[in-house]
């Protein structure tokens, strides 16, 4: 089926013109790479648990990984990605599916001012699944954080 003739995508969350709804995610940013001074790149992975309903009987939740990448200049932070919902569990229209390692794609923009993080979150996904039909989600959101930053050590006295 063309997925531009698909009800599902209506918008949000749902099929079939539920086209808002809501999700949560929890989020944990794992940055190796990340510069701690006003200008710089980060790179990392983000593992995290999601949750999302949309209508009385359009919900689900999921697992998803992402591999990050991206720049931080004061106060900004923009980041691109990639990852899958290693695990995910979706119920639309009382059609139940599971399914693993689902795609996903995501851009992050926001405010980094001393550690704490506010902005927009964008993830558009492709969900295939056993049980149920495949389908595309896209969620558009807002985030808050904080980045707590190893401390910086001096340098030995020789």
């Amino acid at each position: 089926m063309d997925l531009q003739d698909s009800p599902r995508q209506a918008g949000g969350h749902g099929r079939n013109c539920h086209a808002s709804g809501w999700s949560a995610r929890l989020d944990y940013e794992i940055l190796p790479f990340f510069d701690p001074s006003e200008r710089g790149g980060l790179f990392g992975v983000h593992p995290g648990i999601e949750v999302w309903r949309s209508g009385e009987d359009n919900w689900g939740f999921s697992l998803p990984v992402g591999v990050v990448g991206g720049v931080r200049i004061f106060p900004m932070r923009f980041t691109l990605g990639v990852g899958l919902d290693a695990i995910l569990i979706d119920q639309v229209d009382d059609d139940t599916g599971f399914g693993l390692y689902a795609p996903f794609a995501l851009a992050k923009l926001g405010a980094d001012v001393f550690g704490a993080q506010v902005g927009a979150d964008a993830r558009i996904g492709y969900r295939w699944q056993f049980g149920a039909d495949d389908h595309a989600r896209w969620q558009l959101g807002i985030y808050v954080g904080y980045t707590m930053s190893a401390p910086k050590r001096a340098m030995p006295i020789r």
